[in-house]
């Protein structure tokens, strides 16, 4: 079963990310970047195995400019880790699995 990734929006931002009770990871993509579309497999198999754990979250950035603006994304993929409502790490550019999961220590701990 795959775990639902959660499009994100400004309407929905404050709710399913900063009020989360799980730690979120959030994607900033969009639909002409090839490095987003390698990760989005990458992203969906992760929600499934983290399913409980990590709410997964993608933001489209062409959809979403003034979220895009206010955390000032200029690279995509632009991955944010939070925990309890805190940007606890960003990384910027194409990433491994193996990667993203050790990234995902940082919000889990």
């Amino acid at each position: 079963m795959m775990e639902e990734i959660i499009e994100i929006t400004k309407e929905n931002f404050k709710e399913e990310v900063l009020k989360s009770k799980l730690p979120v990871v959030l994607d900033f993509w969009g639909p002409r970047c090839i490095p987003c579309k390698r990760l989005m497999p990458i992203f969906e198999e992760l929600a499934a195995d983290y399913a409980g754990k990590v709410k997964f979250c993608k933001i489209n950035t062409s959809e979403n400019r003034s979220l895009t603006q206010q955390f000032n994304i200029m690279t995509i993929p632009t991955l944010h880790f939070y925990k309890a409502g805190t940007i606890k790490k960003t990384v910027r550019g194409s990433i491994s699995r193996e990667e993203l999961e050790e990234h995902l220590k940082v919000i889990l701990d």
